[in-house]
């Protein structure tokens, strides 16, 4: 279930690109259980910035990318 997901890529112009995500929530359910994985996720990434995703297995960084697209 994505409880909220906002993730633009803007460009104003050709020298100028920029990557905005809001609140990003993601929580897997199974049963009873719910297992929330990513809790009001915001950055952004502007042209010529670079971003490391990195964490312990099981910690949603291939969730964030699948939803980003």
């Amino acid at each position: 279930m994505v409880k909220q997901l906002f993730a633009s890529l803007i460009l104003h112009n050709p020298n100028f690109a920029q990557l905005h995500v809001s609140r990003v929530t993601k929580t897997f359910e199974s049963g009873a259980r719910r297992i929330e994985v990513l809790r009001e996720l915001s950055f952004e990434i502007s042209s010529g910035q670079s971003l490391a995703i990195i964490g312990p297995s099981g910690s949603g960084k291939s969730t964030l990318l699948h939803l980003l697209g």
